[in-house]
């Protein structure tokens, strides 16, 4: 971590094959902070959700509401399949399937969301309980909140890649991430990780207060 000793900086992974990130494309927890606060409230428990669990947006447009265990002891996130180019499928690999933690207050938004509704449809859903469109998100309401935010490179993967950081800052180990992010490789995370982590285990990730 790097910083002026006031904002704990999070530091986005090298890109594969090239040179490390620059001082300016270093992201923090304040940034995420304003970020999130600029996203318009009836959207709010899906971007939570991506900048907590690190979801693809693939796999967070595919959720089902029987993928979540919300009134669980410790409430938890199933990801099972992935929604690419319209098409229904499986995660990006068998690693994809997995299970992550998620914080009480998040699963009292997403409960909000279930009610009177049946457990196989889809937990986010547009008008009509249309399947959501990552493109449409995208600039319809990513695009305007990372402008007001004064963060306008941030875009969904941001989120993932923040979510990584600030797990690494919380102690999680090169295993424990690779599990959460669902990548096929222990190599793979180490690639794009490795100059952040550190040899223990976190617990889950606690987004900023607003």
């Amino acid at each position: 971590m790097v910083g002026d000793g006031s904002e704990p900086v999070i530091l986005l992974p090298r890109r594969r094959r090239g040179r490390a990130y620059e001082f300016d494309e270093r992201r923090s927890r304040e940034q995420l902070t304003r970020l999130l606060a600029e996203i318009p409230d009836g959207w709010r428990p899906f971007f939570d959700l991506l900048a907590s669990t690190g979801l693809r947006i693939s796999e967070s447009v595919a959720l089902r509401i029987m993928d979540a265990d919300l009134d669980a002891e410790r409430p938890r996130i199933h990801v099972r399949r992935a929604i690419v180019d319209g098409q229904l499928t499986g995660p990006k690999s068998r690693h994809g399937r997995r299970t992550i933690p998620i914080s009480h207050e998040l699963a009292d938004q997403l409960t909000a969301l279930a009610v009177d509704r049946d457990n196989t449809e889809l937990l986010f859903v547009g008008a009509h309980g249309a399947v959501l469109r990552p493109g449409n998100l995208r600039y319809r309401v990513m695009i305007p909140a990372a402008e007001r935010a004064g963060v306008p490179w941030a875009r969904f993967h941001t989120l993932r890649h923040t979510c990584a950081a600030l797990l690494i800052d919380a102690g999680a180990s090169p295993l424990r991430l690779q599990r959460w992010m669902g990548h096929h490789s222990a190599a793979f995370t180490l690639d794009n990780y490795g100059h952040l982590l550190d040899d223990s285990l976190g617990p889950h990730l606690s987004l900023p207060a607003t």
